[in-house]
């Protein structure tokens, strides 16, 4: 089966909207305007689309680009410039965020190639709603959580066991997706990515459980 085909790491040409000649990706090579972000985060920092990110790279690239799209240099430019830079300002620190957090790089970077996710809403418990391996375990935490709430104390020694097994079950879950990164980094298969999918469908579970049961535990 061939690699995922993926957008160009090619330095990208397009016309600028101020002069129409050939621009950069952050600013045209003639006239020198800022240019319109792009929506994908790793190409607007100059990053491969990989998974495993140098991070001192990334953050090389940000604070480089964060000096060039400073308010002060387009004081006196046009408001249309002003308003494209502020854009592209407020990009790249979404960009930065999201880029140096492995989870949130992966779900981008899903999301660029367009690989559906079930995008399920890990608050609603219902088994039905629940990955499968879960629904026993998710099940019995919010019968613990409601115990809790109506002032039963014996039920948190049973929280602070689901939750010790819940943080391993994370660290798991981000010892898997480390390793899929990697492959996919290495191969670039559409099944990896389909793989990372449901990992992180399956952590979106995992960690808003362990969350419920630190805010249950600690206001107790």
């Amino acid at each position: 089966m061939p690699a995922f085909p993926l957008p160009s790491e090619e330095k990208k040409s397009v016309a600028c909207w101020n002069c129409g000649r050939a621009a950069g990706l952050h600013f045209c090579d003639h006239c020198g305007s800022v240019q319109r972000p792009s929506g994908d985060f790793f190409e607007y920092l100059a990053l491969d689309h990989k998974l495993q990110v140098d991070l001192p790279e990334l953050e090389r690239q940000f604070y480089s680009l964060s000096r060039r799209l400073h308010p002060d240099i387009y004081f006196h430019r046009s408001r249309q410039e002003r308003e494209i830079a502020e854009n592209a300002a407020a990009r790249l620190n979404d960009a930065y965020r999201t880029l140096k957090d492995p989870v949130k790089r992966a779900e981008h970077l899903l999301d660029v190639l367009g690989i559906p996710r079930k995008r399920r809403d890990p608050r609603e418990p219902r088994a039905g709603n629940t990955p499968p391996e879960l629904v026993e375990e998710i099940f019995e935490i919010q019968m613990l959580l409601d115990d809790v709430r109506q002032g039963d104390k014996s039920a948190a020694s049973g929280l602070a066991h689901a939750k010790a097994k819940f943080e391993t079950l994370l660290q798991e879950t981000d010892a898997s997706l480390n390793a899929c990164f990697a492959e996919w980094d290495r191969v670039r298969r559409p099944e990896k990515l389909r793989e990372i999918a449901t990992i992180l469908d399956r952590r979106s579970y995992i960690e808003k459980a362990l969350q419920d049961i630190v805010a249950a535990l600690t206001d107790d």
